[in-house]
This record gives structure tokens, C-alpha cells and sequence, in this order.
């Protein structure tokens, strides 16, 4: 079952959101205070990220039920 999900492409989009995912993360919180932004800016970006975070959730869905990939399976 799992042989047949890394022959996908969406396996790999979320794969690749998930990267830059946290490579936003880590971004922001290396440079927060450097960042001179109005507050109504950082409302903007933590919903940005609350959307892209949402999005990488509906992937874990979608992969989970087309392909039977859990990978909280493989870690538990």
C-alpha cells in the first residue's frame, strides 16, 4: 500500500509544502524581531500561515484516505 503512494504527485506536493512549511516557520522565527511590520501586516501573515497550515492538513486528509498513507502509523 505504501509502495504505491510514492509514485504520486501529491504525495510530493505535500511533501514540498511541508518543507517550505517549516522553512517559513523557522524564518519568522529567526528574523520576528527584525520584521518592522504594522499589526494589521501580522494579522495578514498569521493568517496566511493558519491558510497554509489548513491546506497541509487537507492533504494529510486526502492522502490518508486515497492511499491508506498515515505516517503517524510508521512513527507509533
Amino acid at each position: 500500500m505504501f509502495e504505491t503512494v510514492y509514485t504520486k504527485p501529491s504525495f510530493y506536493a505535500h511533501l514540498l509544502t511541508g518543507i517550505i512549511l517549516l522553512f517559513i516557520l523557522v524564518i519568522i522565527y529567526l528574523y520576528y524581531k527584525k520584521i518592522n511590520i504594522s499589526l494589521y501586516q501580522k494579522l495578514i501573515l498569521l493568517l496566511l500561515i493558519t491558510i497554509i497550515i489548513g491546506l497541509h492538513g487537507i492533504s494529510h486528509l486526502l492522502l490518508e484516505i486515497h492511499y491508506g498513507f498515515n505516517p503517524l502509523e510508521k512513527i507509533f
